[in-house]
């Protein structure tokens, strides 16, 4: 039992300093905080006392002995350089999306100063509701110039775009939009007559509007087919 004992203290005292080994106490010399810790990162002197930097925290050398330090362990130095890393990792991630957040900005309020430009209806409006259009569209998209825009208006330069004038439809495009028109009423007549269980006249009345309509459909097509032929051949 002694020797469990003896056998314990001693292996007690032969690892206490192991464990101590370092650690930076009050009083030791500026020779054995090198040693322990290295070259300081800076050394900032202030009165008799010099402040040594290291990246686990600071030791005060005062008259040449350490006065004062609030060094962390080794594993709390571990556990703050990780979150340091997360952190740097995680504002870096901010700074993308932001960016890209801002370029999407900067496109959608050129694409819509654009829109706003060609639009006849809105350049129809007074200048003054325009130039308040203007400023709230500055406002919602600061990095999309318009005081150019703003300043032509208030020096009567922006005149009213014209609205244009519809474009006439050609004699082809009026005849096919009769034929879709026949069309779709033929194809309503046949499905109707798939689903309607009637007698003979209902029966005879459907043959006679279905031949009318094929007979129109079929004029229109030739119709079609004369003035394409007609418009191609004319120089």
């Amino acid at each position: 039992m002694r020797y469990i004992v003896t056998s314990t203290i001693l292996f007690a005292l032969l690892v206490s300093p192991i464990i101590a080994e370092d650690k930076v106490e009050l009083g030791d010399s500026k020779s054995r905080v090198r040693e322990l810790l290295g070259k300081p990162r800076g050394i900032m002197k202030k009165g008799k006392s010099e402040y040594w930097s290291y990246q686990r925290g600071i030791v005060r050398i005062t008259d040449g002995k350490v006065s004062y330090t609030n060094l962390y362990s080794e594993e709390e130095a571990r556990q703050k350089e990780a979150r340091r890393r997360a952190m740097i990792r995680s504002r870096a991630e901010a700074e993308r999306k932001a960016a890209q957040e801002r370029k999407a900005k900067i496109a959608e309020g050129n694409t819509l100063k654009d829109e706003k430009l060609n639009n006849a209806e809105f350049r129809s409006l007074p200048a003054e509701e325009q130039i308040a259009s203007w400023k709230e569209f500055a406002e919602e998209y600061p990095k999309t110039d318009v005081s150019d825009v703003i300043t032509a208006l208030e020096n009567g330069e922006m005149l009213p775009l014209e609205a244009e004038p519809e474009k006439e439809k050609t004699e082809s495009e009026l005849l096919s939009e009769e034929l879709k028109a026949k069309e779709d009423e033929l194809e309503a007549l046949i499905q109707k007559a798939k689903t309607t269980s009637a007698g003979r006249t209902f029966r005879l009345q459907y043959l006679q509007d279905r031949k009318r309509l094929e007979g129109e459909i079929g004029e229109l097509q030739m119709k079609i087919k004369e003035v394409e032929a007609s418009a191609s051949s004319t120089p």
